[in-house]
């Protein structure tokens, strides 16, 4: 019994150690969400950029969230959901964002900032 319980303090441990961790990558998404809102796109794109910025700001939110679940594990749970909701969402918004670039034959370098979407486009086709 007692290893049963040093196991699980083990545990507990290692996730509030990551818990601490959220606080940075909650600080990337929010960064990410307030610099789309600076870059202008054509206005096809313009509903998905919409979206994208959204997802983001909404995604830094749930980690603000699930980064409070020492203290309100409801809260925690709430952020762990919305999470979970968001990210379908910008995957598939990365979806038609890929798309759009195909049928518009937009492409980037290595050295082009926006060859991230490259990147992460070929992280879609492992989904």
């Amino acid at each position: 019994i007692e290893q049963s319980r040093a196991s699980k303090d083990a545990n507990m441990d290692e996730l509030y150690a990551m818990l601490d961790r959220l606080p940075m990558y909650r600080s990337k998404y929010y960064l990410t969400a307030l610099d789309l809102k600076t870059i202008k796109v054509p206005s096809q794109m313009a509903d998905i950029h919409l979206g994208l910025a959204n997802t983001f700001f909404n995604i830094a939110l749930a980690i603000e969230e699930i980064a409070l679940f020492k203290k309100d594990p409801i809260v925690g749970m709430i952020g762990m959901q919305t999470y979970g909701n968001q990210v379908p969402r910008m995957q598939e918004l990365m979806v038609q964002t890929k798309k759009i670039f195909e049928s518009n034959h937009i492409t980037f370098t290595d050295s082009d900032p926006g060859n991230r979407f490259t990147i992460y486009f070929d992280r879609l086709k492992n989904l």
